[in-house]
């Protein structure tokens, strides 16, 4: 009998594994490699039942199902998850660079949790996890691996969320904050030879505390206290973040790039300009930016700017080929 039934298992293990293995110079189809730079829809094979719609490739195809709704009047109910029950952004209609992203959320200001009161921080970033390029990519695969954060204000805000949840070994990290009382590195080194805890029971808790940015990590980060626009102006100690991503960064396609970006305004005229550049896209892998815009929802004093605006221009950068997400 046992015999039998390992033989029966070794049957199923041949078939199985002549079914997946791949031939010599085959691609799997499904997971592209890492900066080859083929994101477009070629990237993946998709079954007649998952095909895009044939809006994808239009900055309409990627805008949000809800744009242009007032709240009040979205409908709820059965067949209606996404509209209040779920946490998680639904998939939106068209993939970037080949990959599922989510829907733009903008009749919930882009904070599904904060709207919903799935959290209490409006500043969380939970939701942005699950769509994270590095989670379908391996990003590690790159020689040189670059995190840019423009806005970084302090240390906590965004930059040690990125180091400890954004699933890449950055080997660089260059921040962008005008305000040198603002932004600061942890004043106590932390340990990680000293922090493991020797435990009986190997599967109990590992550590003495939470982990922090070891130094290791502080040394690969530099500072700079400037503002980040489309132009230069040393006068006045603005930076075209253009100009120093390919020029003085030197950055390349073949390089991994993460870029976030919260510059209370000028995001627009910089995002505006990388929208008709070509070697920012194909430069960036993923891009975070808070778009700044007038709502009466919102906090923000800026009347230059509508919700709806901003709804295009996140659709805009994606029709384009950037992976961007709101922030936060």
């Amino acid at each position: 009998m046992v015999v039998c039934i390992i033989l029966i298992y070794l049957i199923i293990e041949v078939i199985v594994t002549n079914k997946y293995t791949r031939k010599s110079g085959e691609v799997d189809e499904f997971r592209p490699t890492c900066k080859t730079r083929s994101w477009s829809q070629e990237a993946f094979t998709m079954s007649s039942q998952q095909k895009e719609p044939k809006i994808c490739g239009s900055v309409v195809g990627c805008l949000p199902e809800t744009y242009g709704i007032n709240i009040s009047k979205l409908p709820l109910g059965e067949g209606r998850p996404w509209n209040q029950m779920k946490w998680m952004g639904k998939p939106a209609r068209c993939r970037v660079k080949g990959h599922l992203i989510e829907s733009l959320d903008d009749i919930y200001n882009f904070r599904r949790g904060w709207a919903l009161k799935y959290v209490k921080d409006v500043e969380d970033k939970y939701h942005l996890v699950p769509w994270l390029l590095g989670n379908r990519v391996d990003l590690n695969l790159s020689k040189r691996r670059v995190y840019l954060d423009l806005g970084a204000n302090s240390f906590k805000s965004s930059i040690q969320w990125f180091m400890q949840m954004y699933p890449c070994d950055f080997k660089e990290v260059h921040a962008f904050e005008s305000n040198p009382n603002v932004f600061e590195f942890p004043k106590e080194e932390f340990d990680e030879d000293s922090n493991f805890k020797v435990q009986k029971n190997k599967n109990a808790i590992a550590v003495i505390k939470t982990p922090e940015i070891p130094k290791w990590m502080i040394k690969r980060m530099h500072i700079y206290n400037s503002l980040v626009s489309d132009f230069d102006d040393e006068s006045t100690k603005i930076v075209n973040i253009t100009r120093f991503i390919k020029e003085t960064l030197k950055l390349k396609a073949t390089d991994t790039v993460v870029v976030k970006m919260d510059i209370e305004g000028n995001e627009w005229s910089i995002l505006e300009k990388w929208l008709e550049d070509s070697d920012m896209v194909d430069i960036i892998d993923e891009l975070f930016v808070e778009v700044h815009y007038y709502h009466p929802s919102v906090r923000w004093d800026n009347k230059d700017h509508t919700r709806d605006q901003a709804s295009h221009l996140f659709a805009s950068l994606r029709t384009k080929g950037f992976y961007v997400h709101p922030w936060p």
